[in-house]
């Protein structure tokens, strides 16, 4: 499913949210940094909230 996916920032997203399910912070910190730089607007403020207080709270 992943190849079908048209944005930039939704691979790294999905793949972040993956690595935090597997508590595998490196992977994490990198896919969550992927993506917010590949995202705009809303979006982008959307991820990097959602991101960070999903690493404070799962990690």
């Amino acid at each position: 499913m992943l190849p079908r996916l048209t944005e930039k920032w939704m691979v790294p997203s999905i793949e972040s949210l993956i690595s935090a399910k597997e508590k595998n912070k490196e992977n994490f910190s990198r896919y969550s940094a992927e993506a917010i730089e590949h995202a705009r607007g809303v979006q982008k403020y959307m991820l990097y909230y959602s991101l960070k207080d999903m690493k404070e709270l799962q990690m």
